[in-house]
């Protein structure tokens, strides 16, 4: 019985909902498919995060040395004044949309294509936001090079949110091996890109891509290991529980955040880059 319920899980169908049709598997919606093998998908997805953890800091630790011998204080400073209130903005979906997404009981397809349409949008407002708040940046920080870093970190904010959700049905499924693959192999071109442009002179700007770089990665392969696709935009009524508790969890990180990351704003704003 196990063997059959497996076997149809693994199959993907293209089910018609609201105006679109979604690609999906049973696996990220089938209640019976997310029981199955419950414990040894639990103790497989454990160590495989605990693996894929270790390499992620093994990435981060190794190119932070490269990259250190390469740059100067000043220019993680530079990017560091503008990612204290990047990363508030960038959370929006992550931290919210993804716990809505895995706790919610007898999920539907459409309802996640709601959320997916409506995580888009409001980031893609974010970003413009971000993107035309960079002079008002420049002139609290006193420098006039947090403009264009500025404008361009805006762009992750959007491919943040093209991969949201397809990364919530995999944690949701406890597919922590295809997470693993996506954030490590993003972590590693990312790198590489940035040491790269490190060690041809581009300063703070291998960083600033750097960065972009991977949330471009992480878009990407968010979408080639997970087999969700969107419809067309659409309203699911049933999404309103979800959007509460998605904005409860957002306000909650936005206040541990700013807690902890107030006196990097403090210090960028009234000392300098270096001392950051």
């Amino acid at each position: 019985m196990k063997k059959n319920v497996l076997k149809s899980c693994k199959k993907e169908n293209l089910v018609s909902e609201g105006e679109g049709s979604v690609l999906r598997g049973n696996e990220y919606f089938d209640e019976e498919c997310l029981r199955t093998e419950l414990k040894k998908r639990a103790v497989k997805g454990a160590g495989l995060s605990i693996l894929s953890q270790f390499f992620m800091i093994s990435i981060q630790f190794g190119g932070g040395i490269v990259l250190a011998r390469l740059l100067t204080p000043e220019d993680f400073g530079l990017v560091a004044m503008v990612s204290v209130v990047w990363l508030l903005l960038l959370n929006f979906g992550y931290n919210g949309f993804t716990e809505a997404i895995v706790q919610k009981k007898d999920l539907k397809s459409d309802e996640v294509n709601a959320l997916f349409w409506i995580n888009l949008i409001i980031s893609v407002l974010i970003s413009l936001l971000f993107f035309l708040s960079s002079k008002v940046l420049s002139w609290a920080y006193d420098d006039q090079r947090v403009t264009s870093i500025a404008m361009v970190m805006s762009l992750p904010i959007i491919f943040m949110a093209l991969g949201t959700e397809h990364m919530a049905l995999l944690t949701r499924g406890m597919m922590f091996g295809k997470i693993a693959l996506s954030s490590v192999a993003s972590a590693v071109l990312s790198l590489a890109i940035g040491i790269g442009l490190a060690m041809s002179g581009k300063g703070y700007w291998a960083l600033v891509i750097k960065q972009v770089a991977f949330y471009v990665f992480s878009a990407v392969g968010a979408w080639v290991v997970c087999a969700w696709r969107p419809g067309k935009p659409s309203f699911h009524a049933g999404i309103r529980a979800m959007l509460r508790f998605a904005m409860y969890t957002y306000g909650n990180f936005s206040v541990t955040y700013l807690r902890r990351n107030l006196d990097k704003i403090l210090v960028g704003q009234y000392i300098d880059a270096q001392a950051l």
